[in-house]
């Protein structure tokens, strides 16, 4: 059995917090290296103001390419939440 603490996170808004699994992180390409964390992080940083579903696509897309036609190996799982500014809530 495993237990994890509770833990209390306050996003501004406009903010995006995005989990993912080891699946994301690990998958490799065909010279066997791993798709890592700087690569992702570069473009999270850059797309901070999209949409979630944005977010989402745009690093699928990317962790594809890096792929190229190698099969994942592990389950890939990613969220992405985001808060909403008061311009984007009135939409």
């Amino acid at each position: 059995a495993r237990s994890y603490p509770d833990r209390s996170v306050r996003l501004d808004p406009g903010s995006v917090l995005v989990f993912c699994s080891d699946g994301l992180f690990e998958a490799t390409d065909r010279e066997v290296q791993a798709y890592g964390f700087e690569r992702p992080k570069q473009l999270l940083t850059k797309a901070a103001r999209w949409p979630s579903n944005e977010v989402l696509e745009m690093l699928f897309a990317d962790w594809r390419r890096h792929r190229g036609p190698m099969a994942s190996v592990d389950d890939t799982t990613v969220v992405v939440i985001k808060r909403l500014t008061i311009e984007e809530d009135a939409l």
